[in-house]
């Protein structure tokens, strides 16, 4: 038998013995000596140990990726408590105020203390507007929420002479009545990945008090 020969055979036989391990997954629970007698490299030190000690460094490794993923999901669950208690009392704060410009100027403070939004326009539609604000009305409409770089005509657009050092924006759409632009100085703080549901939820807030003041 040729080298060529042998080789194939011992992959052959290796394969079988892989399809035979995986239709039997109790083999080794009910051939325990075996384990201990069985050796497998040691992915750092190179040296060997046995099959037994391979798999508890395995579930050592698993346990501690199971922990640091518990202790991800925990800490988003209290980002996104803390996030709708702010909402929460936010939407309580707008409710009491008596008219559009008291409801404005809390709604810009609420959103700088509570939300750190470094600028916050609102843009309501009054009447004809000009095609370039019917055009970023629209695009805004169509998406309901949009967050990521601004362009630096819309930037001026929207915050004007404020507009310097805004480096991520979220528009917020408000139907027919306009909409809210939050500017952050911070590039990823409204970043395209951002999650937006909270963003959806304080534009019905706004549309929703907005329409008692018509």
């Amino acid at each position: 038998m040729s080298s060529q020969q042998k080789n194939e055979a011992m992959a052959e036989q290796e394969k079988q013995t892989i399809e035979y391990l995986r239709n039997h997954p109790r083999f080794f629970h009910d051939n325990l000596a075996l384990l201990a007698e069985l050796e497998v490299p040691h992915l750092q030190s190179g040296n060997r140990i046995s099959l037994i000690e391979r798999q508890v460094k395995i579930l050592r490794e698993q346990k501690g990726e199971l922990k640091r993923h518990l202790q991800e999901l925990i800490a988003i669950a209290r980002d996104n408590d803390s996030l709708n208690k702010r909402l929460n009392s936010l939407t309580l704060a707008l409710l009491l105020e008596k008219d559009k410009e008291a409801f404005i100027a809390q709604l810009k403070k609420r959103l700088h203390d509570d939300f750190a939004a470094d600028i916050v326009t609102l843009h309501l539609r009054e009447g004809d507007i000009e095609p370039d604000w019917q055009d970023l009305y629209q695009a805004v409409k169509q998406h309901g929420v949009t967050c990521g770089s601004p362009a630096e005509s819309n930037k001026q657009q929207l915050f004007g002479e404020m507009a310097d050092g805004i480096d991520s924006v979220a528009l917020i759409s408000l139907g027919e009545i306009g909409l809210l632009a939050i500017g952050s100085h911070d590039s990823e703080h409204f970043h395209k990945e951002i999650a937006t549901d909270y963003l959806k939820q304080l534009a019905a807030v706004v549309k929703t008090i907005l329409a008692r003041f018509d």
